[in-house]
């Protein structure tokens, strides 16, 4: 349900304004046929009301769009390789298991500081 909610926000713009086109447009029309005084009115809905429309669409899609990118970017940039933490983790693990291998006798002082300069 709120898995890619960018996307549904921008479809949800489009969406919108279409809806809304299509009200004001019918608006219109019922204004011209309730009364023929309201023509000027209804002139203003049938042109008002899609640039209001699209100008809220255009507000709503760029919500969305500002979230995908977000939500891109924060998956991009939360991974293993690129958390410094993570990193110095992984380093000071691999180190005592090194000095554990070199204490044990495992391995020669060579292969020991070869494996470090890694």
């Amino acid at each position: 349900m709120y898995d890619n909610i960018g996307r549904k926000i921008k479809t949800l713009a489009k969406v919108d304004f279409i809806v809304l086109t299509i009200l004001s447009v019918i608006a219109g029309i019922i204004l011209i046929a309730s009364d023929e005084d309201l023509i000027l009115t209804a002139l203003l809905v049938f042109v008002l009301g899609p640039l209001v429309a699209w100008i809220s669409s255009l507000l709503t899609f760029g919500f969305g769009e500002l979230i995908e990118k977000v939500s891109s970017i924060e998956k991009s940039t939360h991974t293993v390789d690129n958390n410094p933490y993570e990193k110095l983790k992984e380093k000071n693990e691999k180190q005592q298991k090194l000095e554990q291998l070199y204490s044990q006798g495992l391995i020669t002082e060579e292969e020991y500081l070869r494996a470090q300069t890694k």
